[in-house]
């Protein structure tokens, strides 16, 4: 994907083994698609490499420093194309994994009814930093 008009992946490495049964996929897509691949994206660096032994990936580098490997062992070369697209539309941004959910709910029992309680936080934060929002729904009876 373009940043300000700027294409992100600089490379796409595309690696298979020459005789294993998992790389199938990857050499027809070499054959096939490859090539057509290769003359709609002209701002990209594709190097196919050779390593036996080995199951199929693709190892894409960005503008920003980062890479990702995608394996694709024993996929067909419309899927492999389809890695690769997404490859290329990628940011190269870091992912980002919620180390917590977003909300905390307690529901308790009072006289006067349910109580619900839910806590709003980002997900990223410390426990201490968690209550920033509080919100109260009562239940009556």
């Amino acid at each position: 994907m373009a940043l300000r008009g700027v294409w992100q992946l600089q490379k796409l490495i595309v690696s298979y083994c020459n005789w294993g049964g998992s790389s199938r996929g990857i050499r027809a897509f070499m054959e096939s698609e490859l090539p057509v691949f290769k003359e709609k994206n002209p701002q990209l660096e594709v190097v196919t490499e050779l390593i036996r032994g080995q199951h199929p990936h693709l190892k894409a580098f960005y503008k920003n420093k980062n890479e990702r490997v995608i394996c694709v062992k024993n996929m067909d070369p419309e899927d492999v194309l389809h890695h690769a697209t997404r490859l290329r539309n990628a940011l190269g941004r870091k992912v980002i994994t919620m180390l917590c959910k977003p909300y905390l709910s307690i529901r308790t029992h009072a006289v006067c009814g349910t109580i619900f309680i839910f806590f709003f936080f980002p997900a990223c934060c410390l426990m201490k930093k968690l209550m920033s929002k509080v919100m109260f729904i009562v239940h009556s009876c």
